[in-house]
């Protein structure tokens, strides 16, 4: 693993292990097997163990804003003094951890490896990335008011991680808003990942929902949502994707009471497509 290897030189020579002699490095054999860290996580670890405890924090919030992040949007999750936080960040750059890119309308920075980053996120405990994801969703909106679109993919990311009705929607709502814009670039599997996750956030917020729709005659939407999605699948050749969506509204069909067009969809699934336990106690739903 090439970062494995940058890592462990980089602390070899920061903590000391090897040093200079002669115009060239050296180190005893028993220094490097007794202080070498065993893996990757355990050598980034030691890495920020020698941050400060606020630099840690700041780059906490921003690992589960995303490898790329804002600075002004973390200035408004992390609530500190602008020259605090900008003191972490220049710690953070010091040892690479961190890169700028300066865009037109935003300074942003990045996780010089998506490691750092995964490392940061996972030491975290889930009530505490919770609670993150939300702020930084709550941010996004107020500083991106003027044009939400353009960042709907990463609220509709953050709204998602949300026990609360309220922000699940927006969920939904950001995600189909984002599938909408990639499918109007011809991204389109990227559209079908976004309507995919905005699918899969709507069976959780309420399984029922399509059935709710269609009892007020709004059919027709969830139908051209349906098609929308097939042709993205169709133009990515996604066919557990297609699958996956055709179970997606045979379920809503079936608890409206419309098991003939239930059957219909399901029969008219792709010829090479895996059944799967769920096709197949739908179909059996459906023909009881």
């Amino acid at each position: 693993n090439p970062l494995f290897i940058q890592e462990v030189i980089r602390y070899v020579l920061e903590s000391g292990v090897a040093r200079r002699e002669g115009g060239q490095w050296v180190a005893t054999l028993e220094s490097v097997i007794t202080q070498i860290p065993e893996g990757l996580r355990d050598v980034i670890g030691k890495r920020l163990s020698r941050l400060s405890e606020e630099c840690n924090r700041i780059l906490s919030i921003a690992a589960v804003m995303g490898r790329d992040f804002s600075l002004d949007v973390l200035r408004d999750v992390a609530g500190v003094p602008e020259e605090q936080l900008l003191s972490a960040i220049e710690e953070a750059m010091s040892v690479a951890l961190l890169e700028e890119r300066t865009e037109a309308r935003d300074v942003r920075y990045r996780f010089t490896h998506a490691y750092f980053r995964q490392t940061l996120y996972g030491e975290m405990i889930a009530p505490r990335r919770l609670r993150l994801h939300n702020e930084v969703a709550k941010a996004l909106e107020r500083h991106y008011e003027s044009r939400l679109d353009e960042h709907a993919a990463e609220l509709a990311e953050h709204f998602a991680h949300s026990s609360t009705e309220e922000d699940l929607r927006k969920a939904v709502h950001y995600g189909e808003l984002a599938g909408q814009r990639a499918a109007g670039v011809y991204a389109h599997g990227e559209a079908a990942r976004l309507l995919e996750q905005a699918l899969q956030v709507q069976d959780v917020l309420d399984p029922n929902d399509g059935a709710k729709r269609y009892g007020r005659g709004d059919f027709s939407v969830a139908e051209r949502r349906f098609d929308e999605a097939m042709r993205l699948y169709a133009s990515i050749d996604d066919a557990p994707g297609r699958t996956r969506n055709r179970l997606h509204l045979a379920r809503t069909r079936l608890a409206q009471g419309r098991a003939e067009a239930a059957l219909d969809l399901l029969n008219a699934a792709d010829p090479g497509a895996e059944p799967g336990p769920a096709l197949d106690t739908l179909l059996l739903t459906a023909q009881a």
